[in-house]
């Protein structure tokens, strides 16, 4: 029986937890909630099925989605992570290399909407196999136009580094040059991200 329900949906996914609602609060009596999750789980998993059985691909079979927000975002300037990372991508049996990528980049304050995009274009750049995206995890993006998530209400521009040419990959996956520094080549840049640093470089051809 519901006791006290309060809905106000705009999207839905399964959790380790359970079934989630963006915006929705619902309190239910057991076993009532226990019954849903069931009930959820299968009827994601029969969707997903479906959708990989018609050749087909959803956001949310895509490793580490939570949601349809561009997570997780992969690395930042901690060192360790960043380097662990990495490592984990460059490596042959890299689970990017056969799976999709769903990049999101760092979103910072009013002042500097924007703070990491040389490095977070790097590594994924560095980290990308055949099919990867990059975009900014978070509800209310819709570039072209901007994005209008921050205090000011004013539009953060399409990023320029997101319509540059790099090319494709010349030398397969990305390699560890020196401790905590990767490089990974295209016939259009190479592109370098020091983990030690969280220093990117491009070198253009």
């Amino acid at each position: 029986m519901v006791v006290a329900a309060r809905w106000a949906n705009d999207a839905a996914w399964l959790t380790a937890a359970g079934p989630s609602f963006a915006g929705c609060f619902v309190r239910l009596r057991p076993p009532l909630p226990a019954d849903i999750t069931r009930g959820w789980l299968e009827t994601f998993t029969a969707a997903q099925a479906a959708i990989l059985k018609a050749g087909g691909y959803t956001w949310s079979l895509i490793p580490g989605q939570s949601n349809a927000n561009a997570a997780p975002v992969m690395t930042g300037p901690d060192s360790k992570s960043c380097i662990s990372t990495l490592r984990e991508g460059c490596a042959t049996t890299s689970k990017w290399q056969s799976l999709p990528l769903l990049f999101g980049i760092h979103l910072g304050n009013d002042t500097d909407p924007l703070p990491y995009l040389d490095q977070d274009m790097a590594a994924f750049l560095l980290l990308r196999g055949d099919y990867a995206w990059i975009g900014a995890g978070q509800w209310g993006v819709s570039w072209p136009a901007g994005m209008t998530w921050n205090s000011t209400g004013k539009p953060v521009p399409r990023p320029v580094q997101m319509d540059l040419d790099y090319g494709s990959p010349t030398h397969g996956l990305c390699r560890e040059m020196t401790s905590g520094v990767f490089e990974r080549s295209f016939t259009n840049v190479n592109v370098t991200l020091n983990c030690n640093t969280w220093n990117a470089t491009y070198v253009w051809l």
